[in-house]
């Protein structure tokens, strides 16, 4: 009874074995990511490209660390396509692409720069997420800003987004080139900040108030 028990136990890992590494073998034919089969159904990718990057996804499974999307780890391997992949992604998820005026946004990043701290500018920045426009909705009079990002599917913009306390909000897809330009500029527009207050505090006379007694 016990022999058959452990022939039992034996042919069970045995096809558990059998099925992980079936599993670790990329099928074109069977990919549960959607932004992937989007990028091979149109072309974007080659099996041969996403094959050796699977492997180290997969590899995640064995691991207690945060699990990455597959279409995020081939963006990181793949550079020179990776453009061409986080744009797929917006697509997929919906996010519509920004028609970005770069001298609007940066009026808009002007005129709004002293209602967000400058840690949350450099937050944005940080996350490749910038304001480019803002309108009114409806008879409210509720103001909603439109951010641009090369990554609008990055999970920590959205809190960020409601951390700003804002009317409303809208999240669209830019160019990865775009949005560093913009970058640029608010980096201008906070150093002109912080060295207009250094300014201002330097010029003050601090007196000691023994001395002036």
């Amino acid at each position: 009874m016990q022999d058959r028990q452990k022939i039992a136990e034996f042919l069970y890992s045995l096809s558990q074995a059998n099925e992980r590494a079936r599993a670790q073998q990329f099928d074109p034919e069977n990919v549960a990511d959607r932004v992937v089969r989007w990028l091979l159904n149109n072309d974007v990718l080659r099996p041969a490209e996403i094959k050796p990057v699977y492997r180290s996804w997969f590899a995640q499974f064995d691991t207690d660390q945060p699990r990455e999307r597959l279409w995020r780890m081939l963006a990181n391997a793949i550079p020179h396509k990776a453009e061409e992949i986080r744009h797929a992604a917006a697509r997929v998820y919906a996010f519509a692409e920004a028609n970005v005026s770069i001298p609007d946004a940066i009026e808009l990043c002007q005129q709004q720069f002293d209602n967000w701290s400058v840690h949350d500018w450099e937050t944005l920045i940080a996350l490749e997420c910038l304001p480019i426009a803002s309108m009114t909705v409806g008879h409210s009079a509720r103001t909603r800003f439109v951010f641009a990002s090369p990554d609008p599917t990055r999970p920590a913009i959205q809190p960020l987004l409601r951390s700003l306390a804002l009317e409303g909000f809208e999240l669209r897809y830019a160019a990865s080139a775009t949005v560093a330009f913009l970058a640029d500029k608010v980096r201008i527009i906070i150093d002109a900040n912080q060295n207009a207050s250094n300014s201002i505090f330097s010029g003050l006379d601090v007196i000691d108030p023994q001395q002036a007694a």
